[in-house]
């Protein structure tokens, strides 16, 4: 695999589409590199063992490795899969039209030819494919007739005038299309990763990049709908308490506020940064944490068993908040104070969850006498 990423860069190998068709690209490339090198000792060893000089033998053979090797100095230094796929694509048809100068008997021609649509699918999808179906085609048409035709022709440099046309309409055709389909990738790939940032932006807070509010009221809106559903499932199939149980944790901040007063508000990001990863950090990767704006953030805890278990997530999660941390090199802490709210033991709704939690997060912050960075406000979802 080394190889392998010696060629293709790490913005290919991140998504898995392009990572499969640069590998494929490189794994032919190379293929036909070894296939050549092999090719070129047997005409050696032939031709020194019955006095033979193979010259053109040789010459295609030195085209194909350049070709080969101009592909993947194409996907090395460009990083485009597309860009790298039609060198190669255009370099081996243009082979197969000049080796039509040199042999009438061109069975490997036409084999390769049909390969053309197949590695053109494979490396820049199924327009390519298309395209080179058609060119191929049409090109095995015209040579066959060539072919055919070429008994009754004055010479060899008869039928050698048509191909002589094929090559220079093949040009003609072929640099535009290796443009546009290297143009139309590359638009296509910028429209994407542009639609993924928007996307992000839209369901991520930007300071922490957890979910924002928006994000998870979507959640645990689809996460009670989907419990009521399920509930009505079980019931219906009289078997009895349906097992689908999840927790809504409520975090607020305490003494955060002095923090922003005192050392600004960059220290402040940095705090809710670091507090964000600790949160992250001690839940599972299934679980859903939010921040959902100021010094609030909410969790959705998912498969519980009793409401004492989630008490217990709270209660770690609390003290790892709690632990002081450096900050521009100054050690500051904060602590929090928690609501927890169960479905459906506290609430079958979304809204009573929101209220359940709320007043429970207020009533721990009274109850250790703690000041919140915010007046209380009610928390509603959106509907």
């Amino acid at each position: 695999m080394r190889i392998f990423n010696y060629f293709i860069s790490e913005e290919l190998r991140e998504r898995y589409d392009t990572r499969l068709k640069a590998r494929a690209l490189v794994g032919v490339s190379l293929c036909s590199i070894v296939i050549y090198l092999i090719s070129s000792l047997l005409l050696f060893a032939v031709g020194t063992a019955y006095g033979l000089k193979f010259p053109v033998g040789y010459q295609l053979i030195g085209i194909a490795l350049l070709i080969s090797i101009l592909s993947l100095v194409a996907i090395k230094y460009s990083g485009s899969v597309s860009l790298a796929g039609n060198v190669y694509l255009i370099g081996y048809y243009g082979l197969v039209i000049l080796s039509f100068f040199h042999s009438t008997a061109a069975a490997s021609m036409h084999m390769t030819l049909f390969c053309l649509p197949v590695l053109g699918f494979m490396i820049s999808g199924i327009r390519a494919g298309i395209f080179w179906l058609v060119l191929s085609l049409s090109t095995h048409i015209v040579l066959m007739t060539i072919l055919y035709h070429s008994a009754s022709l004055s010479g060899v440099h008869a039928w050698q005038i048509p191909v002589i046309i094929i090559v220079i309409v093949h040009g003609i055709l072929a640099a535009p299309s290796m443009f546009f389909v290297h143009l139309t990738n590359t638009m296509q790939r910028q429209l994407e990763d542009e639609r993924n940032t928007l996307d992000h932006l839209a369901h991520h807070d930007t300071l922490t990049t957890l979910a924002n509010r928006s994000a998870f009221e979507k959640v645990i809106n689809a996460k009670v709908s989907q419990a009521l559903r399920s509930q009505a499932s079980d019931r219906a199939s009289q078997r009895g308490v349906s097992s689908t149980v999840f927790a809504l944790i409520y975090l607020d901040l305490n003494d955060f506020k002095p923090i922003n007063d005192r050392y600004g508000h960059h220290a402040g990001d940095e705090v809710l940064k670091v507090l964000a990863k600790r949160i992250r950090y001690n839940i599972r990767e299934a679980d859903i944490t939010a921040r959902l704006g100021g010094d609030e953030f909410a969790i959705i805890i998912d498969g519980i068993g009793e409401k004492e278990e989630t008490l217990a997530i709270a209660k770690n999660i609390a003290k790892i908040i709690k632990q002081p941390m450096d900050i521009g090199g100054k050690s500051l802490q904060v602590s929090a104070s928690i609501g927890v709210a169960v479905f459906p033991l506290d609430s079958d709704s979304a809204d009573g969850l929101w209220r359940k939690a709320d007043q429970a997060m207020y009533a721990d912050k009274a109850s250790s006498g703690a000041t919140g960075s915010s007046p209380r406000r009610q928390i509603i979802p959106s509907v």
